[in-house]
This record gives structure tokens, C-alpha cells and sequence, in this order.
């Protein structure tokens, strides 16, 4: 069940990229699609509560920032 289930979702995923791509300029969309190892760091920070070190936080602000950077500049 877990592997129907992780395989929709990456299906989903890849159809959500794909469209993106389709409709913005991939200077955008592709920085943004890379913050996803930083938002998930910080959903589990915030609805799992899991520890998180000063270094793993500075990790996740320098990741959105560094999207952010990236995005803006196109």
C-alpha cells in the first residue's frame, strides 16, 4: 500500500514539474523546485517536532534564500 501510495505521489510530482515548466521560465521554476530537501527539513521541524540543530536550520534559511536569489534574479 505505501508503495502504491509514494508511487502517485511521485507521479503527481512529476506531472506538477512538468507543468510548471511548461507554463514559467525554468530560471524559476527549477531553484524553486530545489528548495524541496529544505522544505521538508522544516516540515518536520514544525508538524513532527523533530530536533534540529543551529546548523541544520542555517542549512534549511541559506537553501530558501539561496532559491530565493535565484528566482528573483531572472
Amino acid at each position: 500500500m505505501a508503495t502504491a501510495v509514494t508511487l502517485v505521489a511521485a507521479a503527481v510530482a512529476t506531472i506538477g514539474y512538468l507543468s510548471a515548466l511548461s507554463v514559467g521560465p525554468a530560471s524559476v521554476i527549477v531553484p524553486l523546485v530545489a528548495t524541496s530537501p529544505a522544505l521538508g527539513g522544516l516540515l518536520g521541524v514544525v508538524t513532527l517536532r523533530e530536533a534540529v540543530t543551529t546548523r541544520q536550520l542555517a542549512g534549511i534559511a541559506l537553501g530558501a534564500f539561496a532559491a530565493v536569489l535565484l528566482a528573483t534574479a531572472a
